[in-house]
């Protein structure tokens, strides 16, 4: 896996000091939800970040690469693209990731 450009969003706005559990990640706060932008070496460091987001306690709104994103407003995502969303984290190592 080469290095992509990933956006992240979670629900609710957060603060910088929380943001800065995700390393490297530019945070975008909106006015319902947060979505960080940032370059993610391999599905390891994509998965670390997950791992983070759920030890915080954060609700994962979704998980897209640059190239497939819409933009960013991320409170209406009825657009059909792939995603990988919660329950795909909570299912564990063997998940299925496909939409």
């Amino acid at each position: 896996m080469e290095p992509t450009i990933y956006q992240i969003c979670v629900q609710g706005r957060l603060t910088e000091r929380l943001a800065s559990a995700l390393e490297g990640m530019t945070l975008h706060g909106g006015a319902v939800n947060t979505v960080f932008t940032g370059e993610v070496k391999d599905q390891s460091q994509l998965f670390g970040l997950l791992d983070r987001l759920r030890d915080l306690g954060l609700e994962l709104i979704s998980v897209q690469p640059e190239t497939a994103a819409v933009g960013d407003n991320h409170e209406d995502q009825t657009d059909g693209s792939a995603q990988l969303r919660p329950d795909h984290i909570r299912a564990g190592a063997g998940a299925n990731l496909d939409p």
